[in-house]
């Protein structure tokens, strides 16, 4: 039983290690996303900011810009709805690990308690083993 249960320990921590790994994926990936987001959102305020300081008045130059401003607007959209999406895996796959750390460690508490019971089992042994040695040698004196 307890090689069954050593094999299905070692399963569980190679389960644990792949789930730490697609974890740590996930929040890179949702680091990069954000970045991403802060860095459109950041461009965009340049774009007005230098508009609001007195930027080029031309007709041409203000419908461009409008029109980058437009394009960089629909691409933060975007990047919002992956950083959404990143941050929804993140948090799935964190649940796995939370999951797969679980299943190890009841996995561990069963090793543990038999191991317990091992040693109990030994130590009674050994105490009748002993109790034996002692009644022998009470029988012999008594004789």
């Amino acid at each position: 039983m307890s090689k069954a249960l050593e094999a299905l320990r070692r399963l569980r921590e190679v389960r644990k290690r792949a789930a730490r790994l697609e974890h740590a994926e996930a929040v890179r990936e949702q680091r990069e996303r954000e970045g991403k987001v802060i860095s459109l959102e950041e461009a965009l305020a340049r774009s007005r900011l230098a508009e609001a300081q007195g930027g080029p008045t031309d007709a041409a130059w203000l419908a461009q810009e409008h029109a980058w401003r437009l394009r960089t607007h629909h691409r933060l959209q975007g990047a919002r709805d992956e950083l959404r999406e990143a941050e929804a895996e993140a948090e799935r796959r964190r649940d796995r690990l939370v999951e797969a750390d679980r299943e190890a460690r009841v996995v561990e508490l069963a090793l543990d308690r038999l191991e317990a019971e091992r040693l109990r089992e030994e130590r009674r042994a050994e105490s009748n083993a002993i109790d034996e040695v002692a009644a022998d040698r009470w029988r012999r004196r008594g004789a």
